[in-house]
């Protein structure tokens, strides 16, 4: 039941309009792509009608988020695909059609373990005018 909820969501999610008509994904503002996580990928900000968040679909192929932190609450699902998240406390695998939470402050890293993969992504609260504020690990001295 939940799997078929999660695959119905997905399908939806990609497209706007009539029925079949895909919708191109958008880089998410300034400072997201500045961020740079992994070449090629791909976020949009989606309307759930939830005033008090930022939600976005995220797709991406494998590769590593380098450690940073938010100012917001962070959660999210697994849509398709499989993600590894460390924090200084845990590091846990997110399978498909599995959430995970993130505190706000929370220093964390995460890495895309397959390709084509797809997470629903809530912040709350929402960014300040659609830009990511927080912080990232500093380079280490060479």
């Amino acid at each position: 039941m939940i799997r078929e909820g999660v695959n119905k969501f997905k399908v939806a999610m990609f497209k706007k309009g009539l029925p079949n008509t895909p919708t191109k994904v958008q880089k998410v503002g300034r400072t997201w792509e500045a961020f740079g996580a992994i070449e090629g990928d791909l976020a949009k900000k989606v309307d759930t009608g939830v005033k008090d968040s930022y939600c976005m679909l995220y797709k991406s192929n494998k590769g590593y988020f380098k450690k940073h932190f938010h100012e917001n609450k962070e959660a999210g699902i697994v849509l398709k695909g499989r993600i590894k998240i460390n924090t200084p406390f845990e590091s846990y695998i997110v399978e498909e059609s599995c959430a995970f939470e993130i505190p706000p402050f929370m220093w964390h890293d995460a890495q895309i373990l397959e390709d084509d993969t797809e997470i629903f992504i809530q912040y709350h609260p929402p960014f300040e005018n659609d830009e990511w504020v927080g912080n990232f690990e500093p380079k280490k001295a060479s």
